[in-house]
């Protein structure tokens, strides 16, 4: 059996979980985290659907809209849109932008939050599974203890009884 030893909250050990989400969140696309299937989770970067409306040149006014507004490039994914053709014009397209930094800094203090919480919760989780081995040890240890006395308790009964015996006996052959 493999002892568990309490475990005490570590700074550089929290900031080295809290370091590894806000990279994964760096690389996320909002609302599809590859990793876990999770469909809510946080990204620092966006899909946007821009259609055309009959104007072929609405995305690309939309799309620069949003670089004023903050947003970014994606260096990963770039300007690598999904477009939708019909009749060889463009319908619409998904561009991936990265969020600008100050949503990005609203997101980073949910995501430090949410691992902070996860951190803590990991902790207790294994200081109580320390606590149940512990206990059940202490209960393994009382018990041998126990059978040791029960033993010992019955070996001493069994030859108290085997000397009163013999002493019994002795009475008797010394009668005749």
């Amino acid at each position: 059996m493999t002892t568990l030893t309490i475990r005490k909250a570590n700074k550089e050990e929290l900031q080295a979980h809290i370091d590894a989400e806000v990279a994964a969140y760096k690389m996320t696309v909002q609302g599809n985290n590859p990793f876990t299937g999770d469909r809510s989770a946080l990204g620092a970067i966006v899909p946007i659907f821009l259609e055309t409306k009959g104007n072929q040149d609405r995305p690309l006014v939309e799309f620069s809209k949003l670089i004023e507004q903050g947003y970014q490039p994606n260096a990963t994914v770039g300007l690598e849109a999904k477009l939708v053709l019909d009749q060889y014009k463009m319908q619409s397209m998904t561009v991936y932008v990265i969020k600008p930094e100050a949503e990005q800094a609203n997101d980073i203090a949910a995501i430090k939050a949410k691992a902070t919480e996860t951190y803590e919760r990991e902790l207790e989780d294994h200081n109580d599974n320390v606590f149940a081995q512990e206990a059940q040890a202490l209960k393994a240890e009382e018990a041998r203890i126990a059978a040791e006395l029960k033993a010992e308790d019955e070996a001493i009964a069994a030859s108290e009884f085997e000397r009163r015996v013999r002493e019994r006996m002795r009475g008797a052959r010394s009668s005749k």
